[in-house]
């Protein structure tokens, strides 16, 4: 981009933010929106869906580009597509904006009118990768300068951490006081709380790979592999290398289990991770539900993603297959934490650790269930089942100052 086009932008974004003090705020007026207005089924989704539920006296909106798949939607939350005249209506005028990327999950044109508005980020996973502020790795200064001050300027008045851990984090890469952060589990969490919940989403990912053509029953064990995206490479891992291994197909039907990928949103929009010659016992399911995914499955394969975190609750067998880890911890996006201390199973570093770890993890599924309590007190001290009433309160408090 040029350095005009950078200027403009900026200019447009402060001026939006500035006309924005001088609307009227209408209390009961909440705008929702996540992933760019791309998505809808992380934390806002949940949110959105829970003060629909429980609060009629609230208006609830959500913001989305045109195209969004809004079937988990509650029908009762109204839908605006962005940047019309009426998404422009709602953002001058609501008292009230939740987000989980960031200001632009409401404007793709940079047109932020929230003012004297509340606005906050819920975010979208407890970070392993360094956030904000500490994964610049870049050693463009001023393009450093640029980028932390427009970030300082787009930055939500409230966050969401879902741990101490993660409220120290968030303070230190956001310049953050800690009466900015609601201490509070995800409320895409609040899936995992409810064993009705649950077995819905274990049987609408039955039919999904039952629509791929593949044979699949209640009883079949879903494997399910959630890797987190690469800032510097698009080389990610798929299970398509292991389409033909004896070995593991020979694991796969004997423990009659299935392997089920999902990429990362942004991994997708640059193409996905290979997915050709997959096998019958091997698919790809990218557009389902992430969380509807965890809660059918019966064991996880990530790296870095902070989807473990969420499947902890669950208390069933995470492996971590870390191929590349000297290169995302030290040139790529770079982590908080050494494998030592944040694993919550097995850490697999080659193909043949991984084929293995699968194996025994699917006989013995409680080979880790002390690791994945103690990780818990470590990194989801918050997480509980009535956490969206308390994120509600807490914004409600907020709008009274």
């Amino acid at each position: 981009m040029k350095i005009s086009q950078i200027l403009i932008r900026d200019l447009r974004i402060l001026s939006s933010l500035i006309i924005g003090k001088f609307f009227r705020r209408d209390p009961n007026l909440w705008v929702f929106g996540e992933w760019f207005g791309k998505r809808c089924c992380d934390n806002s989704l949940y949110l959105a869906n829970y003060v629909s539920e429980h609060y009629p006296d609230i208006r609830a909106v959500w913001i989305h580009r045109e195209g969004t798949d809004l079937s988990l939607l509650h029908p009762d939350i109204e839908r605006i597509e962005m940047d019309s005249a009426a998404a422009i209506r709602c953002l001058k005028h609501a008292a009230v904006a939740i987000m989980n990327e960031g200001f632009v999950d409401f404007s793709e044109k940079q047109k932020f009118y929230f003012g004297s508005a509340v606005t906050v980020n819920l975010w979208h996973g407890v970070p392993w990768k360094r956030i904000f502020n500490d994964s610049v790795l870049s050693k463009n200064n001023i393009k450093n300068f640029h980028t932390g001050l427009m970030n300082a300027v787009c930055k939500a008045k409230i966050f969401l951490a879902n741990s101490s851990e993660f409220r120290r984090i968030l303070i230190n890469s956001n310049n953050l006081e800690s009466s900015q952060i609601i201490m509070a589990g995800y409320p895409r969490n609040s899936l995992f709380y409810s064993e009705n919940l649950i077995e819905k989403a274990r049987q609408k990912t039955v039919e999904m790979i039952r629509d791929q053509g593949i044979a699949c029953s209640m009883e079949t064990k879903i494997i399910t592999y959630m890797p987190t995206f690469r800032d510097k490479t698009h080389d990610i891992f798929s299970f398509v290398q292991l389409s033909t291994d004896e070995k593991f197909n020979s694991i796969l039907e004997k423990e009659n289990a299935i392997l089920v990928q999902k990429g990362h949103f942004i991994t997708s929009e640059r193409g996905g991770i290979p997915n050709k010659n997959l096998n019958t016992r091997i698919i790809e399911l990218d557009h389902i539900s992430a969380q509807e995914l965890l809660a059918a499955t019966d064991l996880l394969v990530t790296d870095y993603s902070s989807c473990f975190f969420d499947f902890l609750l669950l208390d069933r067998p995470i492996i971590h297959y870390l191929y590349d880890y000297d290169y995302y911890a030290n040139i790529d996006r770079g982590l908080y934490y050494r494998k030592e201390d944040v694993a919550c199973g097995d850490c697999a570093m080659t193909v043949d650790n991984l084929i293995d770890s699968i194996d025994n993890n699917l006989k013995d599924p409680n080979k880790n269930s002390e690791l994945r309590q103690q990780r818990i007190q470590q990194y989801l001290d918050c997480e509980a089942s009535g956490s969206c009433e308390v994120i509600v309160n807490a914004i409600r408090k907020e709008l009274k100052k």
